[in-house]
């Protein structure tokens, strides 16, 4: 059983409401031995979906988050990126309380997005400045939107995918501030057909994945080998309906192939009842 969980989100991230003890409480009680938090620090996240996160924040949620993050009523409220000053001060006192009982790492979800140079001097001051632990970085965006959300896919799934692959290529090897690579496949998670699939379609779709998009793949695992960047073993696509690790097996027996012999294990848990969600059914590759 894998125990360290090195992908958690508490309220500081946009899309959690999670109290940062809760979380620490369930590691003890599932019998971690240590835990990353890794809110979301994606710098410059575009405005396309704002109304979508106000009205699931509710008055309420933006005043909180808001206060949480040191800015005035009147201000407007940064979206999937946080103040590292209370976040860091909240999670250090949060490490003394529970020294001896948990190991508690302090990090970031760095978003990574091509073409900008300028986010990665910022992300190394944050790392440096605040002496972070452990940076994860990811690939969230396509053309500045997400495919969390169903209208960001293209009509033509297959070249999405592609281009997400291809978008990915190209910020591993333009970014050094990451300790280890996110959900490489964070895509497939959402393709928005999936929940209409039958099991067999959905196995298809995993095992196709690798095989029609395995010279990009390869380049971009071949990268982080080099860098000598951990690949992150993700549990967060063990919900329905994809049902799938992060890497998918091929890309994760690829990566092995290739030489790389470092990796993070993260549930990607936004809530307390998800930390160290699939653990007992996974191992270390090598």
């Amino acid at each position: 059983m894998i125990l360290k969980d090195y992908h958690i989100h508490t309220y500081y991230s946009s899309d959690s409401s999670e109290d940062p003890e809760n979380i620490i409480k369930a590691a003890i009680d599932k019998g971690l031995v240590g835990i990353c938090f890794t809110d979301h620090m994606d710098l410059d996240w575009p405005e396309t979906k704002r109304n979508l996160m106000e009205t699931e924040l509710g008055k309420k949620g933006i005043a909180f988050k808001k206060k949480l993050n040191g800015l005035p009523e009147t201000a407007q409220l940064p979206q999937f990126t946080f103040n590292p000053e209370p976040y860091v001060a909240e999670l250090s006192k949060l490490q003394k309380k529970y020294s001896g009982k948990l190991d508690i790492k302090i990090g970031a979800e760095f978003g990574l997005r091509p073409g900008r140079k300028d986010l990665e001097k910022e992300y190394i001051y944050i790392k440096n400045h605040y002496k972070l632990d452990f940076c994860l970085g990811s690939l969230h965006l396509i053309d500045d939107a997400d495919p969390y959300y169903a209208d960001s896919w293209d009509s033509d799934r297959e070249a999405y995918i592609e281009k997400y692959f291809s978008t990915l290529l190209t910020v591993v090897n333009e970014y050094d501030c990451f300790d280890s690579l996110a959900h490489i496949d964070y895509v497939a998670r959402y393709l928005p057909e999936m929940k209409g699939f039958s099991g067999r379609e959905i196995e298809e779709f995993a095992d196709g994945l690798y095989k029609k998009n395995a010279l990009t793949i390869d380049e971009v695992l071949k990268v982080i080998i080099a860098k000598e960047k951990a690949l992150e073993i993700n549990t967060g696509g063990l919900k329905k309906p994809y049902m799938h690790l992060h890497p998918v097996k091929q890309i994760l027996d690829r990566y092995v192939e290739l030489g790389g012999t470092k990796f993070s294990f993260g549930s990607d848990a936004h809530s307390a009842d998800r930390v160290g969600y699939g653990f007992s059914d996974i191992k270390c590759p090598i």
